[in-house]
């Protein structure tokens, strides 16, 4: 090597639980790669009910207020944006926000801004519980934006809180969309068929996302022009 370029590897040993399997199933999306975010996004909780309009790709605001826990489980699915992104988001900031009464929102984002939290009246598909929407909505591209969306069809104010932090894991770069079948998740996860915490696994696998260029796919390929043996 010529010139002032500097290169500091990083050796992930077998043992550590590194797991390829793992890490692409759950944050490669094909030939798009991964998708994560390259500074620290800012949240909201909207503090009103949004109404399902026709088929639910748009809603409503009402004058109803969230359920008291919502906010709640929102908050504490937020403090684990650091275990999600290896310890890449760190306090964010986090506020409250109210909409006039009508106003017109969408399931998907319309533009950059903050991950939002808001609870609906319903889904189109009633088994939902919960959704997530990413800005700019495509993977291989930083998140700057996304919505996190609830409901009521598997609430309760006794149920816990995993439903809210596997819709958030979305958002920071876990499957960037149910392409695949959570049955295969390798290993115990927030994204399993039955998630119910973040796992050592999650965070280990997070951690090196969050090293990884934007848009990485699998297999990994050299730097262009260079080959490494």
């Amino acid at each position: 090597m010529t010139g002032s370029t500097t290169i500091n590897p990083e050796i992930i040993p077998q043992g550590d639980g590194f797991d390829l399997a793992f890490f692409d199933h759950s944050f490669r999306d094909g030939s798009k790669g991964t998708t994560r975010w390259l500074t620290t996004p800012s949240f909201e909780i909207w503090t009103q009910i949004v109404r399902c309009i026709g088929d639910c790709s748009r809603y409503e605001v009402t004058a109803t207020t969230v359920p008291t826990y919502f906010e709640t489980r929102a908050r504490e699915a937020i403090a684990l944006a650091s275990d999600l992104t290896g310890g890449t988001v760190v306090s964010p900031a986090i506020t409250t926000k109210t909409h006039a009464v009508g106003t017109t929102v969408y399931l998907n984002p319309d533009g950059s801004g903050p991950i939002v939290f808001l609870y609906a009246d319903k889904f189109d598909n009633a088994s939902e519980g919960g959704r997530a929407s990413g800005f700019p909505g495509g993977t291989g591209i930083p998140f700057t934006g996304g919505r996190a969306s609830f409901n009521q069809s598997h609430e309760s104010p006794t149920r816990d809180n995993s439903i809210y932090i596997h819709e958030i894991a979305h958002l920071l770069g876990f499957i960037p969309g149910h392409t695949a079948n959570l049955n295969l998740v390798p290993g115990p996860s927030i994204m399993g068929p039955d998630p119910v915490v973040v796992t050592d696994k999650d965070r280990l696998h997070a951690k090196i996302l969050y090293k990884r260029p934007v848009g990485n796919v699998s297999p990994d390929t050299d730097p262009s022009g260079t080959t490494i043996n």
